[in-house]
């Protein structure tokens, strides 16, 4: 997805645009809202001190490649990485780059206090050490030191990195995935930790660069109305869940004619975020003329359209061809976004017509985003598509084949295919009410009986996805109309699956 910085003067005119945590605005010096289901990329900063501001974008720009080459990332390796490449500069007329400088806050601090490294592999992005203040300052600064020792000072530390990255996201607990990537415990790594910071002199690796870095400035700069200006930070806080200050600015962007397809846009957002899904599509519908050739625009035109025909008969409903051609701009105006082309095939899929082209766009959204296991289930969906039987033909698979389908459909064989429930965890059988994204994560919320739980989880992908029922399923942000039949299993408040069912579904 495009990336959109947002540079604001100081701390205090940031503030109104950074997350909440207690009530309050979280103590920020900037943030990344990246990856996800979202229609960009966002990076805000504060620039009181350009040295600062340029460690901040650094740090928020490798977290966005990190999320384009990586599932799942412990917190504390990806605020470390972060924070290590946060140092990078140019040197010597563009032919030469530097990564790895000391922080030297960070030192300073280190060489006063530390916590035990089972605590830092143990935070979350919910810990109260990733989130209050002093505390998030000692987080920082030593998930930096350890990330700085591992990649700077252990032999194939990096590998080592990648190793313990890959037992992580298979499901191995974290403390272990350590032990067996860097061969020694967290406890045996800390003394030797507490005395590397002490040193005087830390290690950076510097690269000669083949071509000297060309920086251009802009092609294009504009002054916005103030309109269009509102209707932007509207939608920071849409994303951040400052919803009642999101809404003030953005109806009130939108009531002026100067605020042009920004401010529709923006309103079209704020209805779908209020789960008044019917009132944001005139806006969408005059942002899109408005702005033919915006990415965002007609992206986000293109999923609304496709929402539409989520329970539509296949091959009779037209917004799926206006659907395909808004994201078809899409892809013209952005190439290189996987989720756009992922949607665009998925829209020929869902039809059943161009399937050719839309297995060549889903492999190419794989090439794009590896990661996403999503676009390799997609593709397999439409080899399978290319191979069903046309109406009135007869089905070309073995007989017990057709039996073990007959089988998988009948209520009995879905108690075996339902995933075990692991210990730990709690799974409740109810209706899926909706889906939240924002900048915090996604929420899941299921009504079971006259209870209404939630789950929450870091980002969609990490939450496994399992369809038992006979339509169609198409997972997205917001609220499921008509509600879902799921079981919802968790572990500790988090969302670890979402198993979709048969809307008559009894256990």
């Amino acid at each position: 997805m495009p990336t959109v910085l947002y540079a604001f003067e100081d701390r205090s005119t940031m503030e109104p645009f950074v997350p909440l945590y207690h009530g309050k605005p979280a103590m920020l010096g900037g943030y990344c809202l990246c990856g996800g289901t979202a229609d960009a990329n966002l990076i805000v900063a504060n620039l009181a001190s350009s040295a600062d501001s340029s460690a901040i974008i650094f740090h928020e720009y490798t977290h966005l490649l990190i999320r384009n080459a990586a599932q799942t990332v412990p917190v504390w390796l990806n605020e470390g990485i972060a924070e290590y490449y946060s140092t990078f500069r140019l040197m010597y007329n563009g032919h030469r780059a530097e990564i790895g400088r000391p922080i030297e806050h960070h030192v300073a601090l280190l060489r006063r206090e530390m916590i035990p490294l089972h605590e830092l592999l143990a935070v979350n992005q919910y810990s109260p050490l990733y989130n209050e203040g002093d505390r998030r300052s000692i987080f920082y600064a030593e998930s930096w030191a350890l990330t700085h020792y591992l990649l700077t000072e252990r032999p194939d530390g990096a590998a080592a990195v990648n190793d313990y990255v890959a037992a992580v996201a298979s499901g191995k607990p974290p403390e272990a995935a350590f032990v067996d990537a860097f061969g020694e415990t967290p406890a045996a790594i800390y003394p030797r930790l507490r005395q590397y910071v002490q040193r005087p002199v830390f290690k950076s690796k510097a690269y000669v660069l083949d071509q000297r870095v060309e920086v251009d400035e802009p092609e294009n700069a504009r002054t916005l109305p103030t309109a269009e200006i509102d209707a932007r930070l509207g939608r920071i806080q849409l994303r951040i869940n400052r919803g009642a200050e999101a809404a003030a600015r953005i109806e009130a962007a939108a009531a002026q004619p100067s605020g042009g397809a920004e401010a529709q846009l923006a309103l079209a957002l704020l209805r779908l975020h209020q789960e008044r899904t019917d009132e944001a599509r005139e806006p969408l519908e005059r942002a899109a003329a408005l702005a033919p050739d915006d990415f965002i625009t007609q992206y986000v035109y293109g999923l609304l359209l496709l929402r539409d025909t989520i329970d539509a008969p296949r091959g009779t409903d037209d917004k799926r061809e206006l659907a395909h051609a808004a994201l078809t701009r899409a892809v013209a105006a952005n190439p290189e976004s996987a989720d756009a082309l992922a949607w665009q095939a998925y829209a020929d899929l869902a039809a059943r017509t161009r399937l050719d082209e839309a297995r060549e766009a889903t492999r190419r959204a794989i090439a794009l985003a590896p990661h996403q296991q999503s676009y390799r289930i997609q593709l397999a969906d439409i080899d399978a598509a290319a191979t069903e039987p046309r109406p009135g033909a007869q089905s070309r698979r073995p007989p017990e084949v057709e039996a073990a389908a007959e089988r998988r459909g009948a209520p009995p064989a879905l108690e075996t295919d339902l995933r075990p429930v692991q210990a730990g965890e709690d799974r409740i059988l109810g209706d899926l009410m909706s889906i939240d994204c924002s900048g915090d994560g996604v929420r899941f919320s299921v009504r079971s009986g006259s209870r209404l739980v939630t789950a929450t989880a870091e980002r969609l992908e990490d939450v496994e996805l399992t369809s038992f029922s006979s339509r169609d399923l198409s997972v997205s942000c917001g609220a499921r109309t008509p509600p879902d039949r799921v079981y919802l299993t968790s572990k500790g408040g988090h969302a670890v699956a979402v198993e979709f069912l048969p809307r008559d579904y009894v256990p």
